[in-house]
Formats: structure tokens, C-alpha cells, sequence
């Protein structure tokens, strides 16, 4: 999805919500899940607790949830997120809302391009990702 963010002109997003009672498609949950692994590899100063990062896998699992938690609850406390445990499909050019609050999947893919910004534009390259990963976020 292209963004109007010069720092990170195009999302990989999820096509469906991702959380605790939600569709949860196994594409969705494998790139939540590596997108929270990835970061959690890295130093965070605002990080509250340390725990298991999530493992890759194509399911909704509890500490998949306990992350989004706690990564929503950190821009919450930056006036920049809802916390509801779900990474939503983003909508728009933008990676927020109109009220100014990122979209979870937004502020996911601009930390991991943060931390990983050689690997960023290539990410459907990668094989630690599923083929039908890799094949449903490469370029059309």
C-alpha cells in the first residue's frame, strides 16, 4: 500500500484485523507476528516488561496479543494509539486516522523500517517468511 510518509513510501499491511476474536487470516498473523519478533530484537527505551517474542507462525496466539497490548499502550501513552489489541487493515495515504492516531500495522512497519531499512524494501525476498507470504506482499 503506498503511503504519503517520504520516509516510508509503501506499507506492507494486513488485508483483514488481526486480534483477540478476529479473522486472523494465516498471512495477516505471520507478518504481526514477525514484524513484533523483529522488533523485540532491539533495545526499546520505552519497553515496560521483557518477555518471549512472539515466534513465526500463521495463527493468533497469546503472546502475539500481550504484544500488540503493549506495543498499543506505549503510543497511548504518546497520544498516538487506541488500545484494542488489534491491528487493523490501514486505510488511506496515510499511515494514521484522521484523529492523528497510527494505524498499528503503520506504526509496525515504520519501526521495523526503522531498525531494519536495508531489508525493508525487500522484505518479500526474505526466507525466514512463508512463500505465500513473501508472494502476497511482493511487488505487483
Amino acid at each position: 500500500m503506498v503511503v504519503g510518509n517520504p520516509e516510508l513510501p509503501f506499507i506492507y499491511n494486513v488485508s483483514q484485523h488481526v486480534g483477540p476474536g478476529k479473522a486472523n487470516l494465516g498471512d495477516d498473523c505471520e507478518l504481526i507476528r514477525f514484524f513484533l519478533a523483529e522488533i523485540l530484537k532491539k533495545p526499546g527505551p520505552d519497553r515496560r516488561v521483557n518477555g518471549p517474542a512472539p515466534t513465526m507462525g500463521w495463527d493468533f496466539d497469546l503472546i502475539t496479543g500481550f504484544w500488540l497490548f503493549e506495543y498499543q499502550f506505549l503510543m497511548h501513552e504518546k497520544g498516538q494509539a487506541t488500545i484494542d489489541g488489534v491491528a487493523s487493515p490501514a486505510h488511506g495515504v496515510t499511515i494514521s486516522y484522521p484523529t492523528g492516531k497510527f494505524w498499528l500495522i503503520g506504526a509496525l512497519n515504520y519501526s521495523y523500517k526503522h531498525d531494519y531499512p536495508d531489508n525493508f524494501p525487500k522484505l518479500h525476498e526474505d526466507s525466514r517468511l512463508s512463500m505465500t507470504l513473501r508472494n502476497s506482499i511482493g511487488p505487483v
